[in-house]
């Protein structure tokens, strides 16, 4: 049986992100056509509460909503998946938060996954 060559995976910096307030918070995990993206767990949150419900979501593959929670309050909230999530090859992996409005600051972040 072959084995596979040793594939990358993004640096710590590259798992978060943390923009501007009233800013989409989005992060991808690149599709990899050797490799299924594996996702152990996700972390969302805004640092104010929001005045309407938003929603963070995990899609994958083609855009297809795997998972939608509602966010209203303040904080960051995590997901534990066990067992993990697992993706078919050639599947981008994206997590996002909506906008929070004026003021407020979203953040999302994959705390685990591997691909293999």
């Amino acid at each position: 049986m072959a084995q596979k060559a040793s594939i990358g995976v993004p640096t710590a910096g590259d798992w978060f992100h943390y923009p501007a307030a009233d800013t989409l918070a989005t992060k991808t995990l690149a599709a990899r056509a050797d490799a299924s993206w594996v996702v152990t767990g996700v972390t969302f949150g805004y640092d104010q509460a929001v005045a309407a419900t938003q929603k963070f979501i995990l899609a994958s593959p083609a855009g297809s909503s795997h998972l939608e929670v509602p966010v209203r309050g303040a904080g960051l909230q995590t997901l534990l998946f066990d067992p993990p999530l697992r993706f078919p090859p050639g599947a981008a992996v994206n997590i996002q938060l909506a906008a929070g409005g004026a003021g407020i600051q979203g953040a999302v972040g994959f705390t685990g996954a591997y691909i293999e």
